[in-house]
């Protein structure tokens, strides 16, 4: 009766209790679905990787750990179907390279993961998505890939969980700040106008049908138990535990259903015909259009603000470590540390041959920032990139605001070659920013882009 909607270093080999076991399942898009979040393809990018034996030559390394080529190919066609129209494999990249550094600074602060921290970890994983170490075993066999292998990788997931819950550090919103969302969201919780109907259903397969349905109809018009008539005798079944009751606005139901509805007024009784079969109806109650109330909503609200921050500030982090990092990329470029660094020595051999750095940047950005090579970093060949980065600047133009964490790193990109990026700020010129669904959204030679994208991104969409 509804209508249908389209919707779509190995550490020593853990001892655990084996169980019985009938057909074992799929668990790849388990173990992808148990370590979702801000870590949503470490587990499963760092799975496929080991089952590689080829090698190839280094497609991007961070600060001096390698990445390669042949790596994220293999992984990217070994994703689920419904996240490869997710991710692009330049966006694997970054995140590959996000969480490296991750891994690296919890590393680095002293963050230990115990044998009994896997295992602990493991056995969440069976339980929770119905699983025993059989099945694992033989998914994992599968791939080729060992136990010891797989809890080398839930040993890497919990450092990298560990870390960012010792780094996010996360406050509660205030009633001003939820009031203000309240105010700001109220065109999202406008409630529309709904009916609250209950009905008894006589499928038309049913011999002599039309009959029986006028004989229901009678009966509950004369005062009969509409509930048992809705439990017993209905075919509806998605309605027999709430004796037949539905509450529900316009463009939820079968026409011919969802007009006698709105037509009734409380305590009307109507037979009508759909596809599905003879419906007896009784209208219970109309419900104005209404907005939801601040009392409603206002957990609802406080989630979303905490997921926000949590978004931001993760995104904080990463741009941190990108600042002290020394990343290559395979075609020479390098993007050297902005801030002391801490990591030790990297030596950086750039792939290609590099041009003389000019004594200006193409454009004086609007904030110049300074790159400083720290002294704990080795020497290094330098890499001028602030002809890519011009050139790319010449062509596009990002949109965003000053709230979004991604939209001031890409600025602080651009900045940090001493190139201006053009930029609207559609927090105050929203007008200019009509067409714009999301921070920051690129516009580049007419095109739109919407989210982070890598120099390599930028480059390949700019021809530059």
């Amino acid at each position: 009766m509804k209508k249908s909607r389209n919707t779509t270093r190995t550490p020593r080999k853990a001892k655990i209790r084996k169980a019985k076991t009938t057909k074992p399942r799929n668990i790849t898009p388990l173990i992808w679905a148990a370590v979702a979040g801000v870590t949503v393809v470490a587990l499963i990018i760092a799975l496929f990787m080991l089952t590689m034996t080829a090698t190839s030559g280094d497609l991007v390394t961070v600060n001096g750990e390698e990445i390669t080529d042949i790596d994220v190919s293999f992984q990217y066609n070994l994703l689920p179907e419904s996240y490869r129209a997710l991710f692009t494999r330049d966006q694997i990249v970054e995140q590959i390279i996000d969480e490296t550094l991750i891994v690296q600074a919890a590393e680095r602060s002293g963050i230990e993961v115990t044998q009994a921290d896997v295992h602990e970890r493991v056995q969440e994983i069976l339980e929770s998505n119905g699983i025993t170490i059989a099945d694992l075993q033989e998914n994992l066999a599968g791939l080729n890939v060992t136990e010891e292998d797989f809890e080398m990788l839930v040993r890497r997931q919990l450092m990298i969980s560990s870390y960012l819950e010792q780094e996010l550090v996360l406050s509660e919103p205030d009633e001003e700040i939820l009031t203000a969302l309240y105010d700001l969201s109220k065109d999202q919780l406008a409630v529309p106008q709904q009916v609250t109907v209950r009905h008894v259903l006589i499928s038309s397969q049913r011999d002599n049908a039309a009959i029986l349905a006028k004989s229901i109809y009678d009966d509950l018009r004369a005062g009969a138990d509409f509930c048992a008539y809705a439990q017993n005798t209905s075919d509806d079944r998605g309605s027999r535990d709430t004796c037949g009751v539905y509450t529900f606005a316009r463009d939820f139901m079968v026409p011919e259903f969802e007009e006698a509805s709105f037509e009734m007024v409380p305590g009307d009784f109507r037979l009508i015909q759909t596809a599905f079969g003879y419906h007896v109806i009784e209208k219970i109650d109309d419900i104005p259009a209404s907005t939801k109330t601040y009392d409603e909503v206002r957990d609802e609200l406080a989630q979303q603000y905490m997921s926000a921050e949590r978004s931001a500030e993760y995104r904080r982090i990463i741009s941190s470590l990108r600042d002290q990092a020394t990343i290559v990329y395979a075609n020479g470029t390098v993007l050297m540390p902005v801030q002391p660094n801490t990591l030790g020595p990297a030596v950086v051999e750039p792939t290609v041959e590099t041009p003389e750095p000019t004594a200006e940047p193409a454009v004086e950005p609007e904030t110049p920032i300074e790159p400083v090579v720290p002294e704990t970093v080795a020497p290094v060949e330098p890499v001028d990139n602030t002809a890519l980065f011009s050139c790319i600047a010449q062509k596009a133009t990002v949109y965003g605001t000053e709230w979004s964490s991604d939209t001031r790193a890409a600025r602080d990109l651009f900045a940090r070659q001493g190139v201006g990026l053009p930029y609207v700020a559609c927090d105050r010129y929203p007008d200019a920013c009509a067409d714009v669904t999301g921070y920051p959204t690129w516009k580049i030679d007419g095109q739109m882009f919407v989210g982070r994208m890598s120099v390599e991104q930028l480059k390949d969409a700019a021809d530059c």
